[in-house]
């Protein structure tokens, strides 16, 4: 069984149309997010360096560099109040996307990372999980604009991390595959 599974998804790979050329772009995004835990620090900024690479038509994978810094948050306890830092997150990992549409497409996505967790007095890491919906327009043939909505989750020892983002992205295409 496993064989001919095998053998239909080599079928379908080499049945791709080749006149189709695959692409690399060059993008960066930059968005607000908020913290599903309220003690990681208050809304903050994120920021993407990205390298999409078409492969085939409908399908996408995205290389990324992400930031996020959470903004300080201050809590009043009765008789005074305390800050607490905000933390920040930055993460390296590679998003796999279904492209929908042409000039003007939607992309559901799912992406995997390695995330490193930072505040004061505590550094940890782990593997993260990321999954989101993008809207993009290609705007002239050199030039898209994306928007994207994310939920990031980066489980911990002390229990997961989840972010939420809204950003906007600008690519522009660097390279032509054969």
């Amino acid at each position: 069984m496993k064989r001919v599974i095998l053998a239909t998804l080599l079928v379908c790979v080499l049945s791709v149309d080749r006149a189709f050329a695959g692409d690399v772009s060059l993008g960066v995004f930059a968005g607000t997010t908020t913290p599903s835990e309220t003690t990681d620090g208050d809304n903050g900024s994120t920021w993407n360096l990205v390298a999409p690479i078409r492969l085939m038509p409908k399908l996408m994978v995205e290389p990324f560099f992400a930031r996020t810094k959470l903004a300080d948050q201050t809590f009043t306890v009765s008789p005074g109040s305390f800050t607490l830092t905000g933390a920040t997150f930055t993460t390296t990992g590679a998003r796999v996307a279904l492209m929908l549409g042409g000039r003007v497409s939607v992309y559901p996505y799912l992406g995997l990372g390695f995330t490193n967790f930072e505040r004061v007095g505590d550094k940890r890491s782990a593997v993260s999980y990321l999954g989101g919906l993008g809207l993009g327009v290609s705007l002239v043939p050199k030039l898209r604009l994306d928007a994207r909505a994310e939920q990031h989750t980066v489980p911990l020892d002390t229990g997961s991390r989840g972010l939420f983002s809204l950003s906007l992205g600008v690519s522009t295409p660097i390279a032509t595959l054969p």
